[in-house]
């Protein structure tokens, strides 16, 4: 095999091999998109959890109150 068909051979090898690789990172680009975009509705939703929670915590400490106003007329 002369020495120029074996260059065109590694060339064309690095070449699919860069587009096998290449293929994979966008794989994996879309992966991470939707992981982040995942990450971001859990956020939301803590925070909507967090702000029910003071909501409660709020009301809990107002119904304390009456009933300890009604406790004592």
């Amino acid at each position: 095999m002369s020495l120029s068909a074996k260059v065109r051979m590694r060339a064309e090898y690095n070449i699919k091999e860069k587009m096998r690789l290449k293929s994979g990172i966008d794989e994996k680009k879309e992966l991470l998109k939707v992981r982040e975009k995942e990450v971001e509705d859990l956020k939301a939703q803590l925070l909507l959890k967090e702000a029910e929670a003071a909501e409660a915590i709020r009301l809990y400490a107002e119904a304390s109150k009456f009933e300890a106003v009604e406790k004592s007329l």
